[in-house]
């Protein structure tokens, strides 16, 4: 997403949009193609986690059923803890 009157990343409507699915891919890097993939940790969420790497948006299909069952399992381990 980017603002329309600044050209920059309009940084709400990306959060709003990882919300709203449940996860997040950033790019830092198009050729090569560099991304960080993140899922949160919690039902009320208290950390993430993610892999960086040279993640393509074909790629997060694939990725996200293990991110997700690691998040659930570290929120598993930490419930009541934090």
């Amino acid at each position: 997403h980017e603002s329309a009157l600044s050209g920059e990343p309009d940084v709400r409507a990306s959060i709003r949009q990882a919300a709203e699915r449940g996860w997040a891919r950033v790019v830092r890097s198009r050729r090569p193609v560099e991304a960080t993939l993140a899922v949160p940790v919690g039902a009320r969420p208290y950390a993430a986690i993610g892999l960086a790497g040279r993640i393509r948006a074909a790629d997060v299909p694939d990725l996200l059923p293990a991110l997700k069952a690691a998040a659930a399992e570290i929120d598993q381990h930490t419930e009541g803890t934090l």
